[in-house]
């Protein structure tokens, strides 16, 4: 907690402090111009209050928590900004919204900071302890999928089994397009993903496990919310070479990922021998399927 209460106004950290304080794991601060601004943590929601008043977030505050995080040069993190998404030191992952600048059919710049979603960073040692065991064969592991809807702790759950992997001997490459498996800060990962993980940062997963295919000779990729054609073209190629996958999907059953085509595919060709599903109301629970 202490690691991201700088990024906030002096006059919120206290209130915002008094959650972990109490016990409660806070995941999200959603922070909008003209409206209250909500902490949420495990499945519920509440709004920021001090001294029993709501807060509303300004304009002014907005772009107050906007130079903390940039270090009063937002124009140095154009590029990460202009993506949506930046990571900071701890791992924590800042969302933006807003006004947008397109060009050539392009994002040049967000002009217009409005929202903003704080994601804090939650790296679970031992999330995977039960079930890392079905997962390995011999001296290698498993393709295994990770099927999940969302804010379900499937990106956990990967982590937890690339560093337990990882700390098992195997070469591990993490292809983490949107910095949220080892949540690099200035190219290093902030979370433990183990002793022989090497980590692709912010690159698209089709070209980050082609690039990590030819070298790092991975005995194992990790990637995150797999789905596109160039996803499953990338898999193809890292399964031909004898690499094994681990990665994850949006979905609420093995039926509701047979929608998409691209791993529809995969599914047919019984390219992933173990196929783990998060349940949505019975939150940390795994079913193998």
């Amino acid at each position: 907690m202490q690691s991201i209460l700088w990024i906030f106004p002096k006059a919120w950290r206290e209130s915002i402090r008094s959650v972990g304080q109490e016990g409660r794991q806070l995941q999200e601060v959603r922070v909008r111009v003209g409206c209250p601004v909500f902490l949420r943590y495990e499945r519920r929601e509440c709004p920021l209050e001090i001294g029993g008043k709501l807060v509303i977030a300004t304009g002014d505050v907005l772009r107050e928590i906007v130079s903390y995080i940039s270090n009063y040069s937002l124009y140095a993190y154009e590029e990460e900004i202009k993506q949506g998404y930046l990571t900071i030191q701890g791992g924590h992952r800042i969302g933006f919204s807003g006004h947008a600048v397109v060009e050539n059919g392009r994002i040049k710049n967000l002009s217009y900071i409005t929202f903003l979603n704080i994601r804090m960073a939650h790296s679970i040692e031992g999330a995977a302890d039960t079930v890392i065991e079905k997962l390995w064969d011999k001296h290698t592991m498993k393709n295994t999928l990770i099927i999940s809807p969302p804010k379900c702790g499937k990106t956990t759950l990967l982590r937890d089994i690339v560093r337990q992997v990882s700390n098992r001997g195997l070469n591990v490459s993490v292809v983490d397009e949107r910095s949220e498996i080892a949540a690099c800060y200035q190219g290093i990962p902030q979370n433990d993903v183990g002793t022989h993980t090497d980590v692709l940062d912010g690159v698209r997963k089709s070209d980050g496990i082609l690039m990590m295919l030819r070298a790092f000779s991975p005995e194992v990729i990790a990637v995150d919310e797999i789905g596109t054609a160039g996803d499953t073209n990338a898999i193809h190629q890292a399964v031909y070479s004898g690499c094994r996958l681990l990665a994850t999907v949006h979905g609420e059953s093995v039926e509701d990922i047979y929608q998409n085509p691209n791993i529809r595919v995969l599914m047919e060709e019984g390219v992933f021998e173990r196929k783990l599903l998060l349940d949505r109301e019975r939150l940390g629970e795994v079913v193998f399927c």
